[in-house]
């Protein structure tokens, strides 16, 4: 099954019929405004989008179902029916403290993440090179045609090489990590699909190697950040147009369903605090608090609400699905320019689900600097 959402303007989405879109002859900037038809890898959706550069691509209604395997930190709640109170009074008082910890951890991490923004000094990623991709065992696979506006990329670490290291001979081998990313150029968007880094993989058993050798390295090219970046560059350099840079027209990153634990708790944190969204169903999986349906919950890095809400934005800003986007500007401000975060939206997907797989969309912009 797959299913066709317009996007045009600021009038959010509206489902559409299933059309192909047409060849484009125009410039960049008429692309942004023409019919961008997403094949989203291998999750097979074929969502259709519109954009304009006035609005973002925004995300399906609430009402799809996606249908992908649990991550191993999600579980079916299976004694919500038949626990023993004792048990119940231990969950409950895990559940109201569990958040609250993870959001204190995150806030404090977001602070520093915003010093690196938005700060002078920033240190750049030694990895300039596309092709570098290759050399450290990543096979591309894309997913794109003619009449598409859209372009799937996934990377996979499927490849054992060999490389000199500080005059010896050194394995780096397949980690079997994969990232699967769909990229808008001419709209300036970032998907974030599916992304497991070789960290992951080889800790979760699932390298090449099982168990993974303690003493085994990792490629040195491995980061989200660093290969999303790679690979918005070299799409942007085939795509540019009339010489504008397009490069830094980058403006927003998309992350759906969201699945990591700590992710999910800081969400729902935030939000309860701000009293939106619900409790977590009976017989669902996740945090004690999810997040609202579209269109969720916006909040911005400001400080006039005597302090809360640039927390709570420096808390989303920090989790795992978040905060790769920090080093992906900071570490190419030279490509990028010089970008930070302007807002975090957070919603629910599927609210009255099982499966609790929240989204996130960060606003990147220019920074001013102080005085102008």
């Amino acid at each position: 099954m797959s299913y066709h959402i317009l996007i045009l303007g600021n009038h959010g989405w509206i489902p559409s019929p299933p059309k192909r879109p047409p060849k484009h002859s125009g410039t960049s900037t008429d692309l942004a405004g023409n019919l961008i038809r997403v094949v989203a890898g291998r999750l097979d959706r074929g969502q259709s989008y519109w954009a304009s550069p006035a609005s973002p691509i925004l995300p399906p209604p609430p009402n799809l179902v996606f249908n992908e395997s649990l991550s191993n930190n999600q579980r079916l709640r299976e004694n919500d029916n038949g626990a023993d109170p004792l048990h119940l009074q231990e969950r409950a008082l895990f559940d109201g403290i569990k958040p609250w910890i993870l959001y204190k951890k995150y806030r404090k991490k977001g602070r520093d993440l915003r010093c690196v923004l938005e700060g002078t000094k920033t240190t750049s990623t030694p990895w300039t090179d596309y092709g570098a991709l290759e050399t450290w065992g990543w096979q591309l696979t894309q997913d794109e045609e003619d009449s598409d506006y859209s372009h799937v990329q996934e990377q996979d670490h499927l490849e054992t090489t060999e490389h000199t290291t500080n005059g010896k001979q050194v394995s780096y081998y397949a980690t079997n990590a994969e990232y699967i990313n769909v990229f808008f150029p001419a709209a300036g968007v970032i998907m974030a699909n599916v992304n497991y880094g070789p960290s992951y993989k080889t800790s979760h058993g699932l390298g090449s190697l099982d168990p993974w050798p303690k003493d085994a390295p990792l490629p040195k090219i491995k980061q989200w950040s660093d290969i999303v970046a790679l690979t918005w560059l070299h799409l942007t350099a085939a795509t540019t147009n009339g010489g504008s840079h397009q490069s830094q027209n980058l403006r927003w990153l998309f992350r759906r369903i969201i699945r990591n634990d700590d992710t999910q708790n800081v969400i729902g944190y935030v939000c309860k605090q701000k009293k939106v969204g619900q409790a977590r169903p009976k017989g669902s999986m996740g945090p004690p608090w999810q997040a609202p349906v579209w269109p969720g919950l916006v909040v911005r890095p400001t400080e006039s609400d005597g302090g809360s809400e640039g927390d709570f934005f420096n808390a989303l800003l920090a989790t795992p699905n978040a905060n790769g986007v920090v080093w992906l500007l900071a570490q190419h401000r030279e490509q990028l320019g010089w970008k930070t975060v302007k807002s975090i939206r957070v919603w629910s997907d599927l609210p009255s689900s099982v499966v609790y797989s929240p989204s996130m969309l960060l606003e990147i912009g220019d920074v001013v600097p102080a005085g102008e």
